[in-house]
């Protein structure tokens, strides 16, 4: 089904702080924070740069062109933000008995003492990204979000425990950030499920905008949840009740099907010993 005109057609603010050229199929961003550099020479999408301004035009007038017109937006909305401010993500050191030791030499990061390895499991530093471990803690940093994401991969993925139990075996280096809050000591200062559930809704919000071509409407999943949480109060106290009925008649089945195991049971029992009853008499 073919797409609106005024859909295939969208623009890039860019801020007052960036300066954007565009090289035949090369999109250069220069910031602060330094330069990021896109190729778009597999996207198929028509790029002009005009003042503080990025137009785009799809390839086609198909779904399939209208996602790809979204996706190179979010792309040069991303390399704006990043020569501006930046990305940091921070990551997780989890060990349970031999303790990990995190080395950054040139562009690579050296996982030492994994699992009590001799050698060091390596992973590559994608780009310009800093990696800096501090104590624990991992926090990656970079004005490419595309080399920042990779290079968390590569550290997670290098990390990743093979032909053994994962719920036991939890040893590892994990991206966190919102469980970093509820991970504190003090009871108070962790958030509220309230707050989460706006931090959730928050980030549902940003993603719908950037990828506007994706329907993230929760309410189709909310049927396949066993406990659901609405705005309305009596919407979730009747969710609460509903919960608990099932919880107490899955109680008293799992009840029934012991009594009726013993019995059986015990009727088995009968009628071995029965044969040898008659046999004594």
């Amino acid at each position: 089904m073919p797409i609106s005109v005024e859909k295939l057609n969208t623009v890039v603010q860019i801020p007052p702080d960036v300066k954007v050229a565009l090289n035949r199929h090369m999109l250069i961003v220069d910031g602060p924070l330094g330069r990021a550099i896109k190729n778009f020479r597999k996207i198929p999408v028509a790029l002009t740069v005009q003042d503080d301004k990025v137009l785009l035009k799809a390839a086609g007038s198909r779904k399939k062109d209208y996602a790809i017109l979204n996706t190179s937006r979010s792309l040069i909305r991303n390399l704006c933000e990043g020569v501006v401010s930046g990305y940091t993500i921070k990551m997780k050191v989890v060990f349970a008995h031999f303790p990990i030791t995190i080395n950054v030499k040139e562009n690579k990061v050296y996982i030492e003492n994994f699992q009590g390895e001799r050698a060091p499991r390596i992973a590559d530093i994608v780009g310009s990204t800093k990696v800096e471990p501090k104590g624990e803690d991992v926090i990656i940093t970079g004005h490419v979000l595309t080399d920042v994401t990779q290079t968390v991969a590569n550290i997670q993925l290098k990390t990743r425990i093979k032909n053994k139990d994962h719920r036991v075996f939890l040893d590892g280096i994990y991206r966190y950030d919102i469980m970093l809050e509820c991970w504190k000591g003090d009871p108070e200062v962790r958030p509220s499920f309230s707050s989460l559930k706006h931090k959730a809704e928050e980030m549902i919000q940003q993603a719908s905008q950037d990828y506007p071509y994706l329907d993230f409407n929760l309410n189709d999943y909310l049927p396949y949840c066993t406990l659901r949480v609405t705005n309305e109060v009596d919407n979730t106290e009747n969710d609460l009740d509903e919960y608990k009925e099932r919880e107490e008649n899955q109680k008293e089945s799992d009840k029934l099907e012991v009594e009726d195991e013993e019995t059986k049971n015990e009727m088995q029992t009968e009628e071995e010993s029965s044969p040898t009853e008659i046999q004594a008499v």
